[in-house]
């Protein structure tokens, strides 16, 4: 053996040698991403129930809670998402408050449609030819 090799098998064996394949930490990173995610839309939810119940502002106390249709109806929409991810889902007929400061769930909404906005602006900035400077 010689002396490179054995100074490079202690740093070896101090990171361990039961490292799982690559598939299977791409599974298991993929997973703690979605409990991460699927928690972290809890909190939103959760947030904007309390938030009703102490608020003074009529839309957030109706957001998400209350009908916009006159006989009350309320529906749930699927789309199914591409091969191996998940879809998405959603209520359609529920108020929604629009306010990007003190609903956790419209805030976050909202903050996504901007984003997409801004990505489409940049890229078609680019497209012709100019730089941005972000």
């Amino acid at each position: 053996m010689t002396a490179a090799l054995a100074s490079v098998r202690p740093s070896a064996a101090a990171l361990g040698n039961d490292a799982k394949s690559a598939a299977t930490a791409g599974q298991d990173h993929a997973g703690a991403f979605w409990d991460r995610q699927d928690q972290a839309l809890r909190d939103k939810y959760r947030a904007r129930r309390e938030l009703a119940a102490i608020t003074s502002l009529s839309r957030v106390k109706k957001c998400g809670r209350v009908s916009t249709n006159e006989g009350g109806e309320v529906s749930l929409h699927h789309t199914p998402g591409p091969e191996g991810e998940p879809g998405t889902a959603g209520f359609g007929g529920l108020a929604t408050c629009g306010s990007v400061w003190a609903c956790p769930v419209c805030s976050a909404k909202i903050s996504a449609r901007r984003s997409k906005d801004l990505e489409q602006l940049i890229n078609w900035n680019a497209d012709r030819g100019a730089r941005s400077h972000c």
